[in-house]
């Protein structure tokens, strides 16, 4: 019996690492002309949705699409100083 109980409690603590893990560290809230996003310990990102651009996750962070293709490339980054961005983009 004891080893069941254990057996459900590890269970337990592996779907609450799971769960955390995965979930968003991202906040995204409504205003009147625009949506604020706020970012875990990283930037706060505004955006009117209305213009067409879209929120890229990616490690659970949001990031905008400025560009449009879908990807997250290195200008759009917020996570790199603007000097990384620079460079990378003039790559």
């Amino acid at each position: 019996m004891e080893s069941i109980k254990n057996s459900i409690q590890l269970m337990c603590l592996a779907l609450l690492v799971l769960v955390t893990a995965c979930s968003p560290k991202f906040s995204e809230e409504a205003k009147t002309d625009f949506n604020l996003v706020k970012n875990e310990g990283g930037s706060t990102l505004g955006y009117n949705p209305n213009s067409g651009i879209k929120l890229l996750t990616l490690d659970q962070y949001a990031f905008k699409d400025l560009n449009k293709n879908g990807t997250l490339d290195a200008y759009e980054d917020w996570r790199l100083s603007a000097d990384e961005r620079v460079k990378k983009y003039r790559e």
